[in-house]
């Protein structure tokens, strides 16, 4: 699983965006090719059309993660349904993928490579889930933000 800077920041910048205004305002002057929906477990059946209608008039893809009731629940949302191509379970990493995972954000943030006891420590904590990997991580950017404010004071 191959991790760049510009991937890892635009996925954490995702991670962060709470109201469909803040996603709008910041991609207003850009061409979007996929948009991807997280927990969309929760999205209502007009929600999930209004997608579709996004999807055909801009002609972008959409990614759905959800838990793995949502295909049950899809499946009887017939019209919206029949455009799904793909159902796909998302496993969690191994240690060696959550490894490679570690290593990214640690050189962005510019932090060394930790001992491998923390390597084995962060698989075991996250369990190789992305969220919890993503969480983790996100925690640590802001922790070294604060701490970067409070030194620069």
């Amino acid at each position: 699983m191959p991790f760049n800077s510009e991937t890892y920041n635009a996925y954490l910048k995702a991670v962060n965006w709470y109201r469909p205004a803040d996603w709008a305002k910041e991609i207003q002057n850009q061409h979007v090719k996929l948009i991807v929906v997280d927990e969309a477990f929760s999205l209502k059946y007009q929600a999930l059309e209004q997608l579709r209608d996004i999807k055909e008039e801009w002609d972008v893809g959409t990614l759905l993660m959800a838990d793995p009731g949502f295909e049950r629940a899809l499946s009887r949302m017939w019209l919206f349904s029949v455009r799904v191509s793909k159902v796909e379970e998302l496993k969690p990493l191994s240690e060696a993928e959550t490894n490679q995972f570690i290593d990214k954000p640690l050189e962005i943030m510019g932090l060394p490579k930790p001992p491998e006891e923390v390597y084995k420590l962060i698989h075991w904590y996250t369990q190789g889930v992305l969220r919890g990997l993503v969480n983790l991580f996100s925690m640590i950017a802001k922790i070294l933000k604060s701490t970067k404010t409070l030194l620069e004071r």
